[in-house]
């Protein structure tokens, strides 16, 4: 099981969720298989240092943007109730 560090701090969870926000933009685009972890980290403005502290590998990267989407998506049917 990979482990995913959570962002203790306010600039540490901006940073997640910019590298997050970015993946989930190029992978709906591209697709998974051909966004490039270099390709996010550009789109996020973020290096791969912080990448890594947060996604142990580009699968949980995928994992986290899948968990963003479907928030997403219920916020936006919560909105509609």
């Amino acid at each position: 099981m990979s482990k995913v560090a959570q962002p203790k701090t306010q600039r540490g969870r901006e940073s997640r969720a910019a590298i997050v926000r970015a993946a989930a933009q190029l992978m709906y685009k591209r697709g998974v298989r051909a966004t490039s972890v270099d390709d996010v980290l550009i789109a996020a403005g973020a290096g791969k240092s912080q990448l890594y502290h947060y996604f142990e590998a580009k699968e949980d990267l995928a994992a986290a943007v899948l968990e963003h989407q479907l928030a997403e998506v219920l916020q936006q049917q919560t909105a509609f109730r």
